[in-house]
């Protein structure tokens, strides 16, 4: 009802820091750096939104959307599930269709650049829509898995970030915890812009449009970090920095993406290089126009500084 309206966030951000002080986090996330977990569930909250007194109430289809959507990135990965067992095999037939299909196997690392045997080890910390995800992108890139893998980019694992990213960001998800946000959220604004290009566009195809987007901008980035480490070959652990960076260019693109979202226009922003500007602190972020103001001078500022060094 109206109250959900008004509460749309991630109600355990507590719980999370509580969760990243442990000892066990802090070195499950040192010896696997792209990591991402899920914190226990507990009581899921309402839907926040920005108090009324800024801006109308979000409409009933967006509402809508936007708890159908919470609901898809809430399910869980099961590989006891025919379901999702059956889109593993989809994912496998896409870069792999001359081969029997196997539920473990090296090809996983080797083709898809999972960290292991068994894909589900990782997608797990996705949940199901990682995988769809994946899929979707493994079966419309003009790039075969396999070349990106062999060049040493972690496919799957950046896949797998790149949804718990969004899920996380976005107040989609509150158990999914992502190391490179830092435990950042969108403003109240930017979620509204989501929930409304959700309802226009339906509320899986702009998340998987989304997803594609920064899944391609860290792709690219990667390319262009290989062609100035001419003196070795990438690894994964290359990987980390540019998922710290991709988080920010996050944060960045979908915060200066102008109100009504084009969904068109937002993935291009997200595609597109990082720019060398930090975003301003996320109270400013969420406070009057005022404020609002002035974090876009505040980071014009910052880029005509850039520039001219």
């Amino acid at each position: 009802g109206g109250d959900g309206r008004r509460h749309w966030a991630d109600h355990g951000t507590r719980h999370e820091r509580e969760l990243r002080a442990s000892s066990s986090a802090k070195r499950a996330f040192r010896s696997v750096p792209m990591s991402v977990t899920l914190r226990q569930r507990g009581p899921r909250g309402p839907l926040e939104l920005p108090p009324a007194d800024r801006r109308p109430l979000m409409d009933d289809a967006a509402f809508e959307e936007m708890e159908e959507l919470r609901e898809l990135c809430l399910a869980p990965f099961d590989a006891d599930d025919p379901h999702h067992l059956a889109m593993l095999e989809t994912l496998w037939r896409s870069a792999l269709p001359d081969k029997p299909f196997e539920r473990l196997s090296r090809h996983w690392a080797d083709t898809f650049g999972f960290q292991g045997r068994d894909p589900a080890t990782d997608v797990r910390g996705g949940g199901f829509v990682a995988l769809q995800h994946l899929w979707r992108f493994a079966a419309t890139s003009p790039t075969h898995p396999g070349a990106l893998v062999r060049s040493g980019f972690p496919l799957a694992i950046a896949s797998i970030n790149a949804t718990a990213m969004l899920q996380s960001y976005l107040g989609l998800n509150p158990d999914v915890v992502v190391p490179a946000l830092a435990g950042a959220k969108a403003p109240p604004e930017v979620r509204l812009s989501f929930a409304r290009c959700a309802a226009a566009s339906g509320g899986r195809a702009a998340l998987a449009a989304l997803h594609a987007a920064l899944l391609h901008h860290l792709v690219d980035a990667w390319a262009r970090l290989e062609l100035r480490t001419t003196a070795r070959r990438l690894t994964v652990m290359d990987y980390p920095p540019l998922a710290a960076a991709a988080a920010a260019h996050l944060q960045r693109a979908l915060f200066f993406s102008p109100a009504p979202w084009d969904l068109a226009r937002v993935g291009a922003a997200l595609r597109a290089p990082s720019q060398p500007f930090s975003l301003p602190p996320a109270d400013l972020c969420c406070a009057s126009p005022i404020a609002m103001t002035m974090a876009f001078l505040l980071l014009l500022a910052q880029s005509l500084s850039g520039r001219r060094g």
